[in-house]
C-alpha cells in the first residue's frame, strides 16, 4: 500500500523489461488511509504480455517498499482501453491532476488524460452524428 501509482509503473516496466507493456495503468488510492488500494489495474497490449505478467508477478515480491505480501494476478471485469476509460470517465479520479489518475499510455509514454477522453467525446459525437443522420455518408 505504500507504492505510488510511477513507483510501480517503475517495477513493472523494469521486471518485464520494456516501457512499451500497457496503454493503462491505474493503481487505486485510498484517501483515507493515505496509501494505494493494495491492487492496480493494466491493460496489456496483448495477450503474449498479459501472460508473461502473470507468470512474473504471481506471487512476486515486491522490492521498493519492505513488505511481506506477494502479487497475485487476475483478468479483471472491463478489458480494453476505451472500454476501461469509459468506465471512469464520469468518476472523481479522471478529473483535475490527481496523482492517483488513471494513467494512458502510448509508445510508451504518458498521454494527457484530459486529451483522451476529448478525442472520446468527438469520436462519440460521430458515432451519434452517423447513426442519426439518415443518409448514406461516406467515412
Amino acid at each position: 500500500s505504500e507504492y505510488t501509482q510511477d513507483e510501480l509503473i517503475e517495477e513493472v516496466t523494469e521486471t518485464m523489461d520494456s516501457t512499451d507493456l500497457f496503454d493503462f495503468f491505474y493503481l487505486p488510492w485510498d484517501l483515507q488511509n493515505g496509501g494505494n488500494a493494495g491492487y492496480a489495474f493494466v491493460n496489456f497490449h496483448d495477450n503474449g504480455i498479459a501472460q508473461k505478467a502473470v507468470r512474473l508477478f504471481s506471487s512476486y515480491k515486491f522490492r521498493k517498499h519492505d513488505s511481506k505480501k506477494t502479487g497475485k494476478v487476475a483478468p479483471a471485469h472491463i478489458q480494453g482501453l476505451e472500454n476501461n476509460l469509459r468506465h471512469l470517465r464520469d468518476r472523481a479520479v479522471v478529473h483535475g491532476n490527481h496523482p492517483c489518475s488513471p494513467v494512458v499510455m502510448w509508445r510508451g509514454e504518458k498521454v494527457e488524460l484530459s486529451a483522451v477522453f476529448q478525442a472520446l467525446r468527438a469520436q462519440d459525437a460521430l458515432q451519434k452524428f452517423a447513426g442519426g443522420g439518415g443518409g448514406g455518408g461516406s467515412g
